[in-house]
């Protein structure tokens, strides 16, 4: 129910404690930042909704929206004090719920008196976001991404002129597995058996190009124990006192777990942390 969820406590502290100083104003010029997406989260239990409820659901988005332009006001005035300012035109708004019909509606965000749209699947470093953290649409690209890039690896490989086999596979590695893999800790593990099957499908097809042998001759792994993998390794970072998403793991935990996510392996790998190093303790997810 914030605005960027993802700013540990202690950032977020240190910047509202920057907000209300006002020495050492630069004197550069005006310059335009984006408030990147807004994002809101709310949880509704989609079997007891009635009437009534629906009603209440929209009136606590109401009131999300109503702190969010408070805390954008704010921040618009941090900026000005410092001869920046908000962009109203790069900047949307998403809304991230569990209910189908919610994340229709229209969110009354505005920066600066002007209005911001509200956006269903955001773009954010390279990660498709959408509203009810399905990640199909990132998925899609994916695989379309992939496809493509598979078409390049069968010219490469043709039949009396095709490069060996070893550089077709450091090929794959850098066009395609880079892509499979790519913020895996953020999206797979909320990865329907669908899109997993589909993702499978463009690593099989390119590591037939390539080597002309099936997933199980080749001994890579597939893409959901590989993403799986890279999800184990970042949480275990994760312990470390220094890393930025140490506080996710102090985090509360929801009202009901619908999504997975990459804190699910918590129990898998928490016996594998370095505590020596952390100097502190983790209450369990």
């Amino acid at each position: 129910m914030s605005f960027l969820d993802a700013i540990s406590p202690e950032k977020r502290a240190l910047f509202e404690e920057r907000a209300h100083d006002d020495d050492d104003v630069p004197s550069c010029s005006r310059t335009q930042y984006k408030a990147s997406t807004v994002a809101l989260a709310g949880f509704v239990n989609p079997a007891t909704t009635t009437p009534s409820s629906r009603i209440e659901c929209t009136e606590e988005v109401d009131g999300m929206c109503s702190k969010v332009n408070n805390y954008l006001s704010d921040l618009s005035r941090f900026l000005t004090a410092r001869n920046l300012t908000l962009s109203s035109t790069k900047s949307t708004a998403t809304i991230f719920t569990n209910w189908t019909k919610e994340y229709r509606l229209e969110l009354n965000i505005a920066v600066d008196g002007v209005k911001i749209p509200t956006v269903n699947n955001p773009k954010i470093l390279g990660v498709t976001f959408d509203s009810l953290c399905s990640f199909t649409p990132h998925t899609t690209a994916i695989i379309a991404k992939v496809q493509s890039r598979n078409k390049i690896l069968k010219s490469l490989a043709g039949s009396t002129w095709g490069k060996d086999k070893e550089t077709l596979l450091a090929i794959y590695k850098v066009i395609g597995r880079s892509v499979l893999n790519y913020a895996a800790p953020i999206w797979s593990p909320g990865c329907s058996g669908t899109q997993i099957r589909k993702l499978q499908t463009c690593q099989n097809t390119a590591l037939r190009a390539t080597t002309g042998c099936l997933l199980s001759e080749t001994r890579k792994l597939p893409v959901k124990e590989h993403n799986e993998l890279l999800s184990r390794q970042f949480l275990l970072g994760c312990f470390r006192r220094n890393h930025p998403c140490s506080h996710l793991l102090r985090a509360e935990p929801p009202p009901r777990s619908i999504k997975r996510s990459f804190l699910d392996y918590v129990d898998d790998i928490e016996q594998y942390a370095d505590r020596t190093s952390a100097q502190q303790t983790f209450d369990r997810y």
